[in-house]
């Protein structure tokens, strides 16, 4: 069995923090996933966990075998039967309209009735939406699933679950978003991770720094891929409302930069330099940033900080 998870989603978006792609006019099986979003998601990530799993970089940093597992939640009722399902994943999309709207599509690659099984076994409330039952994780918890097919699950908040069931009927989902799929046409293809949307419109308002507001409200659009082969490398692009809003962010990161390659030099040489890798530069009102770094940096950068980690603090 092959297997992975959508904790893998929280690292590749982590990891990638800047990350992959594909069109939506040509490549299925992303299509097939952005389809089950609701309409009025904003902004996607999507992450091929078997094509990250199965390439050298995956290997070399995680280990042959080992596997990205499923979310809590679910990895919590995907033991039936003595089978162990936690570690699913195939790929997956993470959708977003708010902060309090999000939801994941994830492909695995085992067949849901065992899901369905455990869940339908375990008590948890449930509801019954059109031909789809949703099921609470818990039952205090905002968090909802259900499974369309026989290899796919819907998990998220509540309400943003119940949203893409209403609009399965008539056939309507995020790729009915001409803003979405304009933002994802941009994307170049071909990456393992990929995002785009309007990612500021999650950051909440009441917890952005004071100064920081100003630039969150001008930012638009935001696309991001990255690569994983000889090395690991990132290109985003930010659209803003004005040049002047994306000069200001563009000192801003620089500036944030330099202290953080300055501040890391001594202890962490190697951080520095993977800080120094960074460039970013102002393209009239948008923002491009690009990363490159070799496999062995990012090794010998993982080894400094884990070592800083482990040395017991100073009288």
């Amino acid at each position: 069995m092959k297997k992975r998870s959508i904790d893998a989603v929280a690292l590749a978006c982590l990891l990638s923090a800047i990350s992959g792609a594909c069109d939506v006019q040509t490549v299925d099986p992303e299509r097939e996933l952005l389809g089950l979003l609701p309409e009025t998601t904003r902004s996607v990530v999507f992450v091929d966990a078997a094509a990250l799993r199965d390439s050298d970089a995956y290997v070399r940093f995680f280990g042959e075998g080992t596997a990205p597992e499923l979310p809590e939640p679910l990895a919590d009722v995907a033991t039936v039967g003595g089978n162990d399902l936690s570690g699913g994943l195939e790929q997956a999309v993470v959708g977003a309209a708010s902060p309090d709207d999000m939801l994941a599509v994830i492909r695995v690659s085992f067949d849901t009735e065992a899901i369905e099984e455990s869940l339908r076994d375990s008590g948890m409330a449930s509801e019954i939406v059109g031909a789809y039952t949703i099921y609470r994780l818990p039952e205090d918890d905002p968090f909802g699933v259900t499974l369309v097919g026989d290899d796919t699950v819907i998990l998220g908040q509540h309400a943003a679950v119940q949203a893409a069931i209403e609009g399965f009927p008539a056939g309507r989902g995020a790729l009915d978003n001409a803003e979405l799929t304009a933002a994802i046409a941009e994307v170049e293809p071909g990456f393992p991770v990929w995002g785009a949307g309007r990612f500021a419109d999650l950051v909440p308002r009441d917890v952005a720094p004071p100064t920081a507001l100003d630039l969150i409200e001008a930012t638009g659009d935001i696309r991001f891929h990255d690569g994983v082969d000889d090395a690991f490398t990132v290109q985003a692009t930010a659209a803003f409302a004005t040049p002047e809003a994306a000069l200001r962010t563009v000192d801003l990161l620089n500036g944030l930069l330099a202290f953080a390659a300055v501040g890391s030099a001594t202890e962490a040489p190697e951080v520095a330099e993977l800080v120094r890798a960074v460039q970013v530069a102002a393209q009239e009102d948008s923002v491009e940033l690009s990363f490159s770094a070799s496999w062995e940096l990012l090794e010998r950068a993982a080894r400094s900080i884990g070592a800083d980690a482990s040395q017991p603090a100073g009288p």
